[in-house]
């Protein structure tokens, strides 16, 4: 599950009738918005698989993978199990009118207001689309702080590799070719690097690529023999005791 930004939304994933995924959400905070509270919303609603829901810091979109593909314009399920990434917008596209407000100028500052999810559940189910994909598919990804970059693990060829693509689909561009395959990520607060597992080891990489590295560290245990002896012999006892034929 994933909270909203505005922590009055709840993303989750739940298993339906037939055994396959879909995401949903539920609003938590008062009742002003289109859906009442406590009231689930399926935002994916296709018969496949839909996986790790993530907010966009701004809470205009959830990002999250799913096995479902498009061949000629129909939507239907990858048996194969490859994974792509997608993104559905919470509200409704908005008709482009030929008098916009003016930009704020350079040096001045738009004022900074609190994140307010707005969630519109007409036809949500079809505003998906689709943001990557790969001949392998998509095992994990995580979407930056300043939200405007996706981090992921593409796979190609056997082996994954570290990816990252913007939020809006382009500019695609390939991080590690030794690979590298974490099964997720944790960004730096201001959004200059992310950190992963591998190896045994937590490593960090540059957002854009070039400079990485490996966060040192060390960690000092004391094992108390004895006990580790008792707990290995009462799990042994455990299993004789419930598993063995003679009872």
């Amino acid at each position: 599950f994933s909270w909203s930004p505005d922590s009055r939304w709840l993303a989750f994933v739940k298993e339906d009738e037939i055994r396959t995924n879909d995401i949903w959400l539920v609003h938590l905070g008062e009742g002003d918005e289109a859906i009442q509270p406590g009231t689930p919303l399926n935002v994916t609603d296709h018969p496949g698989f839909n996986y790790n829901p993530q907010w966009l810091p701004d809470g205009s979109k959830l990002l999250f993978r799913s096995n479902r593909y498009r061949n000629r314009d129909i939507e239907t399920i990858n048996h194969r199990g490859r994974f792509a990434l997608f993104t559905v917008p919470l509200e409704e596209e908005k008709e482009v009118l030929d008098e916009d407000p003016p930009s704020p100028k350079r040096d001045e500052k738009p004022e900074k207001q609190p994140v307010r999810v707005t969630v519109q559940p007409r036809e949500i189910e079809r505003r998906a689309r689709q943001l990557s994909a790969f001949e392998e598919g998509i095992t994990a990804a995580s979407v930056s702080p300043d939200g405007k970059t996706v981090v992921l693990v593409g796979r190609t060829l056997g082996r994954g590799d570290l990816w990252q693509i913007g939020v809006d689909g382009k500019g695609l561009q390939r991080l590690t070719t030794s690979g590298e395959s974490p099964s997720r990520f944790q960004w730096a607060p201001d959004s200059s690097r992310f950190y992963y597992l591998s190896g045994g080891a937590v490593k960090w990489m540059a957002r854009g690529g070039g400079a990485s590295g490996t966060v040192g560290f060390t960690v000092r245990m004391e094992i108390d023999r004895l006990v580790d002896y008792r707990a290995a012999f009462d799990e042994a006892w455990q299993i004789l005791n419930d598993g063995f034929y003679d009872r």
